[in-house]
């Protein structure tokens, strides 16, 4: 049996989480700022930066998301708390060993900031896996869209507040150099950023090691001594996807890519449809940009914490998932329209003020559908196939820059997902998957594998 699920428990969980995530968001800024103005500082170097910039984004988010299916197995074999300690305590020690590198000057090598970046990312797969498929096993049922609401807010809390604390923690060697001690150069002064990520990792684990994590594996001991194969999990957890779980996923896929692709027009949009109105208020293009992505980042914060102020919907949840959908897709539409750089911006928060919401109530739908001994495989299977459609959102994006009008371009996908948005306020099957309680589909599998029914 599990113990008492307690909301206060997970608000100490979540805190721990939250912690590193911050930290996490400060070192990818910093290390953005390292790759600038100190490895590739040149001009000469513009296109070796470019590259470099893009392949740790493109290392960091491939090894996340591909590693997503086998980490869900782990995740529901093995003790869930084990996971999280394991992972928080490693990534905190490669962090400091980046640190110690960039402080010490001897980081000349983009192949080890890669490496770095390839096994974070598969450490964060991890930590994710562990954090969400536990939720179910920790919080009240009445609970669940308020805890995703939180997550959620962390998730935007650290993309707002990342920069401005990572440009604080750069700029602190210039008040010491005066009064405590003498840094020297640059690269020092962004290492002190890298540390932070480093001690809120050490942090975390500290935090979990006080909090009792329960795992299904305790109470299913064959768990650990029992396998069919990866292959087999794998396809185990894809057997556990019903008819309306597969609409709501794919729903949500659709949108990872129809609405994210604004974010990545964001800087064509300003260049070439909002060029004029920069100039005529006076604004670079950096302010311009600033604006908008930090505008757009308040409306993500917003969201998440209206979620865990108000729970979100306590039942017919899969409205809170379609409406804000359909709002997300009016706002793209309008985005397209607007000629006003803080217009464009409040839109773009509006944007992403609804995908928290969305968000929470389709995570709490999975929750509650869904076994808890296979939440790790499932929801791991889940995050794959809804983000692996995040990085096509460059490549469409690339074809709509090169060869149409970026604003009109955002405005007729709007069009176009806000139409796929409403139709599903007519789709019975999808409208029907909170009552369709996920039951062991691959039963027949088992049986051929001689497989007693243990995950």
């Amino acid at each position: 049996m599990y113990p008492q699920k307690s909301f206060k428990k997970f608000s100490i969980y979540w805190f721990s989480q939250t912690l590193s995530e911050i930290g996490g968001a400060v070192n990818i800024f910093a290390i953005t700022i390292w790759l600038t103005q100190v490895m590739y500082n040149d001009p000469s170097d513009r296109t070796m930066l470019a590259f470099a910039i893009g392949a740790n984004t493109v290392v960091y988010n491939a090894a996340y998301v591909l590693s997503q299916p086998l980490v869900g197995i782990w995740t529901d074999r093995l003790d869930r708390k084990k996971i999280l300690l394991f992972c928080n305590y490693v990534g905190g020690l490669l962090t400091l060993i980046l640190f110690f590198l960039m402080f010490t000057e001897t980081l000349k090598s983009l192949i080890i900031l890669l490496i770095y970046s390839a096994l974070l990312g598969i450490l964060r797969s991890f930590i994710i896996s562990s954090f969400t498929a536990s939720y179910i096993m920790i919080v009240p049922e009445k609970h669940l869209s308020r805890a995703n609401g939180m997550t959620q807010t962390s998730f935007s809390l650290s993309k707002v507040i990342a920069p401005t604390i990572a440009t604080f923690l750069i700029s602190i060697p210039a008040f010491m150099d005066t009064y405590i001690i003498s840094f020297q150069g640059e690269e020092q002064a962004i290492s002190l950023a890298i540390l932070l990520d480093g001690v809120t990792f050490i942090i975390s684990a500290v935090i979990l090691g006080f909090l009792y994590i329960p795992s299904p594996s305790e109470n299913n001991k064959k768990l650990r001594k029992k396998s069919i194969g990866f292959i087999k999990e794998m396809k185990s957890g894809l057997s556990y996807f019903n008819r309306p779980l597969l609409w709501l996923l794919g729903l949500i896929a659709v949108g990872n890519l129809l609405l994210s692709v604004v974010t990545t027009l964001y800087p064509l949009v300003l260049k070439y449809s909002l060029n004029g109105e920069l100039q005529s208020n006076g604004l670079d293009f950096d302010t311009g940009l600033a604006i908008i992505t930090t505008l757009s980042s308040i409306g993500g914060l917003c969201g998440g914490l209206v979620m865990t102020l108000f729970g979100g919907l306590k039942k017919n949840r899969i409205y809170g998932v379609i409406i804000p959908l359909i709002l997300a897709g009016v706002f793209e539409i309008s985005f397209g329209f607007s000629d006003n750089i803080y217009i464009s911006g409040i839109i773009g928060g509006l944007i992403f003020f609804m995908l928290p919401i969305t968000t929470a109530h389709s995570s709490t739908i999975w929750q509650l559908v869904t076994p808890k001994e296979v939440q790790g495989r499932v929801f791991s299977v889940r995050r794959f196939v809804a983000q692996i459609t995040l990085p096509l959102n460059g490549v469409l994006a690339g074809w709509i820059g090169s060869s149409f009008d970026p604003a009109k371009a955002i405005t007729i996908l709007g069009v176009i997902f806000t139409v796929l948005s409403v139709t599903q306020l007519f789709n019975r099957q999808l409208l029907s998957v909170e009552n369709s309680k996920v039951t062991n589909q691959n039963l027949s599998l088992q049986k051929r594998d001689n497989y007693d029914g243990s995950i």
